[in-house]
C-alpha cells in the first residue's frame, strides 16, 4: 500500500524515496525478509504512519513527510490528490482465493497476493486455511513438474547414449552433453557414469 500510494506502484522509485537498495525493498515486499526495526521506524516516519497502523491495519492513507531528501519527488507526488484506500472486501477476496485454488496451473500465494493487490500476510491472517491449501497445491505442482523435467532429461540422456552406441561411437559425457544442447536440453551432472554393459542394457 505504501508503494502504491507513494510512487504509484513503482518499486524503484519507492526504494529511492526511502534510501534503501531495490533488492532489499523487493525482499520486504515479497515477504522473503523481515524489515529491521530501525528501517521500519524510518519508513513509518517517512510516510507519517503510526507503527501500529503499519503492522496491524488493513488499509491506511500514505502522506509523505519532509523527512526524505528527495524533496522533488515528494512534491510531485503530493500535488496529486490521493484517493482513499479501498476497503478490504472479504467476500470478494474469499471468492478470488477459491478461484485461485482451482486455477491451472496452480499459482503460488505470492502471485495470488499481487493479483489481489493485498499483502500475503493479510491474506494468511484472514483466510489461513484457503491460503495454506493454495500454497500446498502449488508446492505439489512444482515438485511434480520438477520430477517430470528430471525424468525427461534422464530419458533424453538414455536415448542419446543408445544412438551413439548404435553408430559405434563411445558415449562420453562430453558427447552426450553436446548432443543434448543441440536439442535444447541442458543435462545435469551425473553422479555415476554408466559404462559398457550397463549402457548397452
Amino acid at each position: 500500500m505504501c508503494v502504491d500510494s507513494a510512487t504509484e506502484g513503482v518499486m524503484n522509485r519507492f526504494s529511492s524515496l526511502i534510501g534503501k537498495p531495490k533488492n532489499t525493498v523487493w525482499g520486504w515486499l515479497q515477504g522473503n525478509a523481515l524489515i529491521p526495526l530501525n528501517d521500519l521506524l524510518r519508513l513509518c516516519y517517512c510516510f507519517n504512519l503510526r507503527l501500529v497502523d503499519f503492522l496491524y491495519t488493513d488499509s491506511f492513507i500514505v502522506r509523505p513527510s519532509d523527512y526524505t531528501d528527495h524533496s522533488k519527488l515528494i512534491a510531485k507526488q503530493s500535488r496529486h490528490r490521493r484517493e482513499s484506500p479501498k476497503p478490504f472486501d472479504s467476500f470478494a477476496i474469499e471468492h478470488s482465493l477459491r478461484a485461485a485454488l482451482k486455477a491451472q496451473p496452480p499459482k503460488p500465494m505470492t502471485e495470488v497476493a499481487i493479483e489481489l493487490r493485498t499483502h500475503k500476510r493479510i491474506l494468511y491472517k484472514r483466510f489461513p486455511n484457503l491460503c495454506k491449501k493454495i500454497s500446498e497445491r502449488h508446492k505439489k505442482y512444482r515438485i511434480h513438474k520438477e520430477e517430470m523435467i528430471r525424468e525427461s532429461k534422464s530419458q533424453t540422456r538414455v536415448e542419446i547414449r543408445k544412438r551413439l552406441l548404435k553408430n559405434g561411437v563411445y558415449p562420453s559425457r562430453r558427447r552426450i552433453n553436446i548432443l543434448a544442447r543441440s536439442l535444447g536440453v541442458e543435462l545435469p551432472e551425473e553422479k555415476h557414469f554408466l559404462r559398457g554393459e550397463e549402457m548397452a542394457a
